[in-house]
């Protein structure tokens, strides 16, 4: 990954990064001056955390390319909705060659009572609305892990609503632009990679266990061993990452309509 491709390069990324040059700026001119004036010490004690701050930016800003980098490949890529302390749990687990472990807990999270806040978020962006009962019913059968009902559901409303987003193209066709400006799942290292990924061929049937919500193999009947909580896992970050695609696209027409690409 070239580094002007990194999400940490992201416009809301550097526009904050440039407001902490202009705050250390600021603290080193009032660090000067403190000695000197009561006033700039008032000021120089609000900069008590300011050092926790910007580390703590550092480490959000940068979560987001070192979790594609260990798990997009896996079928798992970082989304702005998705739960920081988990991605960096995930992270640190794959820093020390746990990736099993990792994948274990995302999928555990993904299909688990604590998305629902995420399903909730889905009624924000109309294209999902109107399937909202469909969504429902996944979450439901997700909950009491019949997987084998919610996974071929989850990848018709997933298809069927970046159809009605695009306007012309589901999400698994190949030539669908899944990015915007300035979002994280919609990088060029996000939802294309994941696409590109739930796309591959399936020409075979097998009943060996799959672990990637491989569309045509399981909607054509040909991965048979697909009802896990892996595949189950990853279809729901899918769906959520495009939630985001969408409230991101959302914003750009509002804020930066220049910006939004237009359908062909």
């Amino acid at each position: 990954m070239k580094d002007m491709d990194k999400i940490e390069d992201n416009s809301s990324f550097e526009e904050f990064r440039n407001n902490l040059k202009g705050g250390k700026s600021v603290k080193k001119i009032v660090s000067f001056l403190a000695p000197l004036s009561s006033r700039a010490k008032e000021i120089l004690d609000a900069f008590e955390n300011f050092d926790d701050i910007e580390k703590q930016f550092n480490e959000i800003s940068k979560s987001p390319d070192k979790f594609n980098n260990y798990f997009s490949g896996l079928g798992w890529i970082a989304h702005e909705s998705g739960n920081h302390d988990l991605i960096m749990e995930c992270i640190n687990l794959a820093e020390s060659d746990n990736l099993k472990a990792a994948e274990e807990k995302l999928a555990d999270h993904y299909t688990s009572e604590e998305i629902q806040w995420l399903v909730t978020s889905t009624y924000g962006v109309p294209e999902f609305r109107k399937r909202n009962s469909l969504i429902n019913v996944a979450f439901e059968d997700t909950k009491a892990q019949r997987f084998h009902s919610a996974i071929p559901l989850l990848l018709m409303i997933i298809d069927g609503t970046v159809n009605d987003i695009s306007k012309s193209k589901g999400f698994f066709a190949e030539n669908t632009d899944l990015t915007a400006w300035d979002s994280i799942a919609a990088h060029s290292t996000g939802l294309s990679k994941l696409r590109d990924i739930l796309n591959v061929t399936r020409k075979s049937t097998t009943t060996e266990e799959i672990f990637f919500p491989y569309r045509n193999g399981i909607l054509h009947g040909r991965d048979i061993s697909y009802a896990n909580k892996y595949v189950a896992g990853k279809a729901w970050l899918t769906l959520f990452a495009i939630n985001d695609w969408a409230k991101a696209l959302q914003k750009i027409k509002k804020t930066h309509p220049k910006r939004l690409r237009r359908p062909h």
